[in-house]
């Protein structure tokens, strides 16, 4: 399912003008970071995959090489944006 990591710690600039790194804060609060296409940062959030949700945390597998070399994080499930698709009925 796709989320948006909120709060973005820093923003800044790449070696592309294509990119940017982003710092952000895991679970326990460790800034993690990491070089993303400009395409997955939108409005102060990253795009992410929510891979697990348990109890007040939420696993998140980070686009293209992920923070600090990690795929996933762990963070808090407040810091987790998720657009729910619009749901049609059809009759």
């Amino acid at each position: 399912m796709k989320g948006y990591l909120k709060p973005i710690v820093e923003v800044g600039e790449g070696q592309f003008d294509s990119e940017n790194t982003v710092v952000v804060r895991d679970y326990n609060g460790i800034e993690l970071w990491g070089l993303f296409s400009k395409q997955f940062i939108r409005d102060g959030k990253l795009e992410v995959n929510v891979v697990v949700e348990h109890d007040d945390k939420i696993f998140v597998s980070a686009p293209q090489h992920g923070f600090n070399d990690m795929r996933s994080i762990q963070v808090g499930i407040h810091h987790i944006w998720i657009k729910k698709p619009d749901i049609t009925y059809l009759k």
